[in-house]
């Protein structure tokens, strides 16, 4: 059988599409990050940063779950981390990926708050 959602092959036996249930749990990971802009914003929260190497950029942990990136990766075997507050020279040294999801999130978050502030009539 085919997914009628992403044309994957959906194995007899199963009830679900695989990659469709793992796309929408890592969304919903995503998901829960936004709760933590404000305070990344505001200096209270620091990110994490991971890499295995030297030779490799950091890779920016999830706020819910530091074993892994905003890019997927897994980070429970990186040996080199470090915390830092969120400025644009921090950037400079991250994974590109990890970067483009983080922008993102940011995006939805300053979305949410401009909403909030023009439904109670004040200016973000």
């Amino acid at each position: 059988m085919l997914c009628k959602k992403c044309g994957s092959v959906v194995p007899d036996g199963d009830l679900v599409c695989r990659p469709c249930v793992a796309r929408r749990g890592w969304e919903g990971i995503i998901g829960q990050q936004e709760v933590f802009m404000a305070k990344m914003l505001t200096g209270e929260l620091q990110i994490r940063l991971a890499r295995s190497s030297r030779a490799h950029p950091f890779h920016v942990a999830l706020f819910a779950n530091p074993g892994y990136a905003f890019c997927e990766a897994n980070l429970r075997h990186a040996s080199l981390r470090e915390q830092s507050p969120y400025t644009s020279g921090l950037r400079m040294g991250c994974c590109a990926a990890c970067l483009e999801v983080l922008d993102q999130v940011l995006a939805d978050h300053r979305s949410i708050e401009e909403a909030k502030a023009r439904s109670h009539g004040t200016q973000v």
